[in-house]
């Protein structure tokens, strides 16, 4: 709503929007998970602080805060609906989410392929299993083996009709496509203090395994003829 200015703008949105969290966002259940629970609570603690204090959205849908449950876990807006943020691999019963948010489910890109492994049954028999009328997933490539790499991957032809969309903070001539959060002329601090491989990881959807190959192919040397002081040629086969 940060596009939501002045007095005008608000009350020609007020009604539908309002009628929206009235009615078909009343009672729905939303579940917010991450690699851990602190992270996911922190999440959660952002959104449930724009709740409490955000003027916009109370001057829209009135008071947001929940008489009931009201904590960075679990909050209950008054009408009805439902927020819960859980760490990878809760596992539960009885609780069918409408929308299903993984928001850095995975973020270690040393974990052995044993745990993506893992990971990845705990993505289909604990998240796609509950069977959410929205699930969004948003995190970084971190292997080929990743949640997030499997799906874009179409693992096993089984998610063409997903809707994957890869972003990367820079484009080919090295301009941001992210102003707001990469403006251009941090672009260069960025680099320096994160090193190549960190933001090109985070900032340009690639992974561990491209950075080697890239910095392989930087020290490879060309020549279009040998040099007359070669005394031995090494042939790697690739």
């Amino acid at each position: 709503f940060d596009c939501v200015s002045y007095d005008g703008d608000i009350e020609r949105l007020k009604k539908p929007l309002g009628d929206f969290y009235k009615n078909k966002f009343r009672g729905r259940k939303i579940f917010m998970g991450s690699e851990t629970a602190e992270l996911a609570e922190d999440n959660l603690g952002d959104i449930r602080q724009e709740f409490e204090g955000n003027q916009i959205l109370r001057a829209m849908f009135g008071d947001l805060v929940g008489k009931k449950t009201w904590t960075n876990e679990h909050l209950e807006l008054p009408n009805g609906s439902e927020l819960i943020s859980k760490g990878r691999g809760y596992q539960w019963r009885g609780f069918h989410p409408d929308d299903m948010i993984l928001d850095d489910a995975q973020t270690d890109e040393n974990a052995s392929m044993e745990q993506f492994d893992k990971d990845w049954k705990w993505f289909n028999r604990q998240i796609l299993s509950r069977r959410p009328k929205n699930l969004h997933i948003i995190g970084n490539r971190l292997t080929d083996y990743s949640i997030v790499a499997r799906i874009t991957d179409n693992y096993q032809n089984q998610y063409s009709d997903w809707l994957a969309k890869k972003y990367k903070a820079l484009d080919e001539e090295g301009k941001t496509t992210w102003t707001s959060g990469v403006p251009q002329e941090e672009i260069a601090k960025l680099q320096k203090n994160m090193g190549p491989t960190l933001f090109a990881m985070e900032y340009m959807g690639q992974t561990s395994a491209d950075q080697d190959i890239n910095a392989f192919r930087s020290r490879l040397q060309y020549f279009s003829a040998l040099p007359k002081d070669t005394h031995f040629i090494t042939i790697l086969g690739l």
